[in-house]
């Protein structure tokens, strides 16, 4: 297919700092609304919806393989045509490119510049009291300010909102089905009274129509306990289809002094939870062997990324299997050990076999061990039995 080079919105961004330009892929400068592509051969009347794909739209050196900019394309096929639309989302990563030639969005795989210790010490204090908090200015042209949003694609309110989104605290910028055009964001999950979802899986979920999806995350919450603070870690899987998505399952993890941050053992590390699998009856949620490190996540140390925060640990994955009822909610039936060392990347798969087994199919990632040795990446089969 090519599209036809009719009414397109083209951008000329300033050249950014030095060194900023990217020296990989290449940007995208124009943006098309459906615009009628040519098409070899012949598409069935019979063929018809809107096929979304995200994608970066600019990039950065270092990072261009995994972390671009936000940006939504689609081709429609209706009565035997196909139009294709191409926009960003507006965020203020998308204003601060456009504008300065600035590219500082930031994602999973990227480091971060580190402040002065004696500003990490202020800005602990003032987090305490919460006189971190900055004040949200909208404006016509800046939609949406949470995490850059360049994962996927989401579908909610029975189809009325489309959506693109990360792994972040569960805010979501949609965008209008047909043009593409950014409107205003939602937060789907509203964390519970101690305010501090660190993490969710909304990149990777299960999504039942007119059920909605089921989401895993990670919450922490803190109160002082005499002269220092005490935090609690806590899974959390919420469910639905219409924000704020309804919280089903809560399992405290861990809860510890701060000075006891770094003496936690392996079972009270949060896992990182990257995907998660659906069958008939039950929902599994993925504990791989990348735990958190307390330590860093207090002191904001993303010297080596997001991943940075969970180094890989000497502890097995871990699946935990709930049985998911007739109104949406879950209950735990078992947490099970596998002999395996490694993380569970985007691709998960699973079905009930006739012996009511568990059957999941999950791409390891290059970490992936056992005792006997495998391939440093692998389609790994596990069989889950819950008698």
């Amino acid at each position: 297919m090519q599209a036809h080079h009719e009414a397109v919105r083209r951008f000329e961004p300033p050249p950014g700092p030095p060194g900023s330009n990217n020296v990989g892929q290449k940007d995208i400068l124009e943006e098309y609304t459906a615009h009628c592509c040519e098409v070899n051969g012949k598409i069935p009347e019979y063929i018809f919806g809107t096929l979304y794909k995200q994608s970066g739209g600019a990039f950065k050196e270092g990072t261009d393989f995994l972390e671009g900019l936000a940006h939504i394309t689609a081709f429609r096929l209706e009565n035997g045509q196909a139009k294709f639309t191409n926009k960003y989302m507006r965020t203020q990563e998308f204003a601060d490119f456009m504008n300065k030639g600035e590219r500082h969005w930031q994602g999973t795989a990227a480091a971060i510049e580190q402040p002065s210790r004696s500003s990490q010490i202020l800005s602990a204090i003032k987090s305490l009291f919460g006189l971190n908090r900055k004040a949200i200015v909208p404006s016509k042209d800046i939609m949406y300010d949470a995490a850059n949003p360049n994962v996927n694609v989401v579908v909610l309110n029975k189809g009325q909102v489309t959506a693109a989104n990360t792994e972040a605290d569960g805010t979501i910028c949609v965008f209008d089905s047909d043009t593409l055009e950014t409107k205003p964001s939602l937060k789907t999950m509203h964390p519970f009274q101690g305010k501090g979802m660190i993490l969710t899986n909304a990149a990777h979920y299960f999504c039942e129509k007119g059920l909605g999806g089921y989401h895993a995350a990670v919450e922490m919450s803190w109160g002082m306990d005499f002269f220092q603070p005490r935090f609690k870690f806590t899974y959390t899987i919420f469910h639905g289809d219409e924000a704020p998505y309804k919280s089903v399952f809560r399992q405290e993890v861990a809860s510890f002094k701060y000075s006891d941050r770094k003496t936690q053992p392996t079972d009270k590390r949060i896992a990182y939870q990257h995907t998660i699998a659906r069958t008939q009856n039950y929902l599994v949620t993925i504990l791989g062997s990348h735990r958190l490190d307390y330590d860093k996540l207090l002191k904001k140390d993303f010297s080596r990324g997001f991943f940075g925060l969970f180094p890989q640990v000497d502890h097995p994955v871990e699946f935990m299997v709930f049985k998911v009822e007739n109104d949406g909610g879950v209950q735990l039936v078992d947490t099970l050990a596998t002999n395996v060392k490694g993380m569970v990347w985007h691709m998960s798969n699973a079905f009930e076999d006739d012996d009511g087994r568990i059957v999941l199919d999950a791409s390891m990632g290059s970490i992936a061990e056992t005792e006997g040795g495998v391939d440093k990446s692998s389609l790994m089969r596990f069989n889950l039995d819950l008698q």
